[in-house]
């Protein structure tokens, strides 16, 4: 079952974002096919921003940290990282989040970091 909710647009660009790096990571149609359904959902809301967006430093940025967010999580899995690194990794992506809302949207995200 799946349902729709309202998040800031940082938010379902960081899922879109994690969807990317499972998508390059694993071979599974169904993270393909979840992946355009969202990149279709967001582009359709995104005041035709998705291009430009896609294309950014920020986006890159996000990208980046999920994927390095991704690794750390393998890796502790086996004790081979810190959970502080995973959480200063995660950090990271809290603020590249921001950064990206902040440029395309002029606003900060709800997402409260603690």
């Amino acid at each position: 079952m799946k349902i729709k909710i309202l998040v800031d647009i940082a938010y379902a660009l960081d899922m879109l974002s994690i969807l990317e790096v499972k998508r390059e990571v694993v071979d599974d149609p169904r993270v393909k096919k979840e992946y355009t359904s969202l990149y279709k959902d967001i582009s359709a809301q995104s005041d035709g921003k998705m291009d430009e967006i896609m294309a950014s430093a920020e986006y890159r940025e996000l990208y980046d940290s999920n994927r390095r967010v991704f690794e750390a999580v393998g890796e502790a899995k086996e004790d081979k990282v810190k959970a502080s690194e995973v959480d200063r990794l995660n950090t990271g992506r809290w603020l590249a989040k921001n950064k990206l809302q902040k440029r395309f949207f002029n606003s900060v995200t709800d997402e409260v970091k603690v």
